[in-house]
Protein backbone atom coordinates (compact mmCIF):
# COMPACT_ATOMS: atom_id res chain seq x y z
CA UNK A 1 0.00 0.00 0.00
CA UNK A 2 2.84 2.55 0.73
CA UNK A 3 4.52 1.60 -2.60
CA UNK A 4 1.86 2.33 -4.40
CA UNK A 5 0.95 5.74 -2.49
CA UNK A 6 4.55 6.69 -3.33
CA UNK A 7 4.61 5.60 -6.65
CA UNK A 8 1.69 7.98 -7.40
CA UNK A 9 3.75 11.08 -5.60
CA UNK A 10 6.57 10.29 -7.70
CA UNK A 11 4.43 10.13 -10.55
CA UNK A 12 2.28 13.16 -9.63
CA UNK A 13 5.63 15.53 -8.78
CA UNK A 14 7.04 14.45 -12.29
CA UNK A 15 3.83 15.32 -14.14
CA UNK A 16 4.54 18.88 -12.30
CA UNK A 17 7.88 19.66 -12.99
CA UNK A 18 7.28 18.60 -17.05
CA UNK A 19 4.82 21.43 -16.87
CA UNK A 20 7.64 24.11 -15.94
CA UNK A 21 10.03 22.81 -18.98
CA UNK A 22 11.37 26.10 -20.04
CA UNK A 23 11.28 27.21 -23.72
CA UNK A 24 14.41 27.71 -25.36
CA UNK A 25 14.65 31.99 -26.09
CA UNK A 26 14.88 31.53 -29.68
CA UNK A 27 11.38 29.75 -29.53
CA UNK A 28 9.52 32.07 -27.71
CA UNK A 29 7.90 33.83 -30.88
CA UNK A 30 5.09 32.43 -33.32
CA UNK A 31 5.42 33.33 -37.06
CA UNK A 32 3.25 32.65 -39.92
CA UNK A 33 3.41 33.75 -43.51
CA UNK A 34 0.00 34.49 -45.26
CA UNK A 35 -0.76 34.88 -49.24
CA UNK A 36 -3.02 38.09 -50.28
CA UNK A 37 -3.79 38.79 -53.61
CA UNK A 38 -3.71 42.69 -52.79
CA UNK A 39 -0.51 45.00 -53.55
CA UNK A 40 1.53 46.23 -51.01
CA UNK A 41 -0.17 49.85 -49.98
CA UNK A 42 -3.76 48.20 -50.24
CA UNK A 43 -2.68 45.65 -47.72
CA UNK A 44 -1.33 48.19 -45.86
CA UNK A 45 -3.90 50.28 -45.25
CA UNK A 46 -6.51 47.46 -44.14
CA UNK A 47 -3.94 45.87 -42.23
CA UNK A 48 -3.67 49.11 -40.15
CA UNK A 49 -7.47 49.57 -40.32
CA UNK A 50 -7.88 45.94 -39.18
CA UNK A 51 -5.16 46.48 -36.16
CA UNK A 52 -7.11 49.56 -35.18
CA UNK A 53 -10.07 47.87 -34.54
CA UNK A 54 -8.74 44.71 -32.73
CA UNK A 55 -5.80 46.43 -30.36
CA UNK A 56 -8.08 48.84 -29.03
CA UNK A 57 -7.85 48.33 -25.64
CA UNK A 58 -6.53 50.97 -23.19
CA UNK A 59 -3.10 49.18 -23.16
CA UNK A 60 -2.84 48.48 -25.84
CA UNK A 61 -1.42 50.34 -29.12
CA UNK A 62 -0.11 50.47 -32.37
CA UNK A 63 3.62 51.52 -31.96
CA UNK A 64 5.38 51.52 -35.88
CA UNK A 65 3.31 52.27 -38.36
CA UNK A 66 6.34 52.41 -41.82
CA UNK A 67 4.33 51.79 -45.20
CA UNK A 68 7.39 52.33 -46.71
CA UNK A 69 9.20 49.52 -45.40
CA UNK A 70 5.49 47.82 -45.13
CA UNK A 71 5.62 47.25 -41.16
CA UNK A 72 3.56 47.98 -38.74
CA UNK A 73 3.95 46.68 -34.79
CA UNK A 74 1.18 46.74 -31.92
CA UNK A 75 0.70 45.65 -28.40
CA UNK A 76 -2.21 43.33 -28.13
CA UNK A 77 -3.63 41.61 -24.97
CA UNK A 78 -5.47 38.22 -24.01
CA UNK A 79 -6.31 35.79 -21.86
CA UNK A 80 -5.84 32.05 -21.73
CA UNK A 81 -6.90 29.44 -19.24
CA UNK A 82 -5.17 27.52 -17.04
CA UNK A 83 -6.54 24.22 -15.33
CA UNK A 84 -8.66 22.53 -17.06
CA UNK A 85 -10.00 25.49 -18.98
CA UNK A 86 -12.04 26.23 -15.81
CA UNK A 87 -10.23 27.59 -13.29
CA UNK A 88 -7.62 30.09 -14.00
CA UNK A 89 -7.86 33.25 -16.37
CA UNK A 90 -4.22 34.28 -17.43
CA UNK A 91 -3.55 37.45 -18.79
CA UNK A 92 -0.65 38.34 -20.91
CA UNK A 93 0.82 40.78 -23.54
CA UNK A 94 2.63 40.33 -26.33
CA UNK A 95 4.06 42.38 -29.53
CA UNK A 96 2.22 42.03 -33.23
CA UNK A 97 4.60 42.94 -36.12
CA UNK A 98 3.31 42.62 -39.46
CA UNK A 99 5.61 42.78 -42.41
CA UNK A 100 3.70 43.47 -45.75
CA UNK A 101 4.65 43.08 -49.41
CA UNK A 102 2.89 42.58 -52.96
CA UNK A 103 0.68 39.74 -52.32
CA UNK A 104 1.78 38.39 -48.71
CA UNK A 105 2.13 39.29 -45.10
CA UNK A 106 4.14 37.65 -42.11
CA UNK A 107 3.11 37.92 -39.08
CA UNK A 108 5.25 37.50 -35.86
CA UNK A 109 4.09 37.43 -32.33
CA UNK A 110 6.59 37.75 -29.39
CA UNK A 111 7.52 39.43 -26.34
CA UNK A 112 4.97 38.11 -24.35
CA UNK A 113 4.53 38.74 -20.80
CA UNK A 114 2.49 36.60 -18.55
CA UNK A 115 0.53 38.33 -15.53
CA UNK A 116 0.39 36.35 -12.54
CA UNK A 117 -2.39 38.86 -10.85
CA UNK A 118 -4.44 41.31 -10.96
CA UNK A 119 -1.67 44.09 -10.76
CA UNK A 120 -0.05 45.06 -14.24
CA UNK A 121 3.17 45.44 -12.51
CA UNK A 122 3.52 41.65 -11.41
CA UNK A 123 4.22 40.23 -15.04
CA UNK A 124 7.10 37.73 -16.16
CA UNK A 125 8.12 36.97 -19.65
CA UNK A 126 6.73 33.88 -20.71
CA UNK A 127 9.41 31.22 -20.83
CA UNK A 128 7.60 27.98 -19.98
CA UNK A 129 6.45 25.34 -23.02
CA UNK A 130 2.88 25.00 -21.37
CA UNK A 131 2.43 28.77 -21.49
CA UNK A 132 3.40 28.96 -24.87
CA UNK A 133 1.04 26.19 -26.07
CA UNK A 134 -1.76 27.96 -24.09
CA UNK A 135 -0.84 31.41 -25.70
CA UNK A 136 -0.06 30.13 -28.81
CA UNK A 137 -3.37 29.06 -29.59
CA UNK A 138 -5.15 32.89 -28.45
CA UNK A 139 -2.96 34.22 -31.09
CA UNK A 140 -3.20 32.58 -33.77
CA UNK A 141 -6.85 33.18 -34.12
CA UNK A 142 -5.39 37.27 -34.28
CA UNK A 143 -3.96 35.88 -37.57
CA UNK A 144 -6.85 33.88 -38.91
CA UNK A 145 -9.44 36.72 -37.63
CA UNK A 146 -6.55 39.44 -39.80
CA UNK A 147 -6.40 36.92 -42.77
CA UNK A 148 -10.31 36.63 -43.20
CA UNK A 149 -10.95 40.47 -42.88
CA UNK A 150 -8.35 41.05 -45.79
CA UNK A 151 -10.65 38.35 -47.68
CA UNK A 152 -13.56 40.25 -46.84
CA UNK A 153 -12.12 42.95 -48.13
CA UNK A 154 -10.85 41.66 -51.33
CA UNK A 155 -14.35 40.65 -51.78
CA UNK A 156 -15.69 43.77 -50.92
CA UNK A 157 -17.42 42.57 -48.40
CA UNK A 158 -15.84 45.09 -45.53
CA UNK A 159 -18.10 47.96 -46.09
CA UNK A 160 -21.87 45.90 -46.14
CA UNK A 161 -24.62 47.38 -45.20
CA UNK A 162 -26.43 46.60 -41.78
CA UNK A 163 -29.67 47.99 -43.37
CA UNK A 164 -31.62 49.80 -46.06
CA UNK A 165 -29.20 52.66 -46.27
CA UNK A 166 -27.20 53.30 -48.81
CA UNK A 167 -23.62 54.20 -48.23
CA UNK A 168 -23.92 57.52 -49.60
CA UNK A 169 -26.87 58.62 -47.41
CA UNK A 170 -24.81 57.73 -44.24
Amino acid sequence: MKKGAVVSLILLMAAGCSRMQVLPEGDRKIREVFQARMEKGELFSHTLEWMAKKLSASDEDIIVKDEAKGRIIGRGSNRYYEYFSIFVKRPFSFTMTVDIKDGRYRVTYDNFNVYYDDDSRNRSEMKYRFEYDHIQDRVRGYSRDLNQYLKDALAGDDDKNTGNEKDDEW
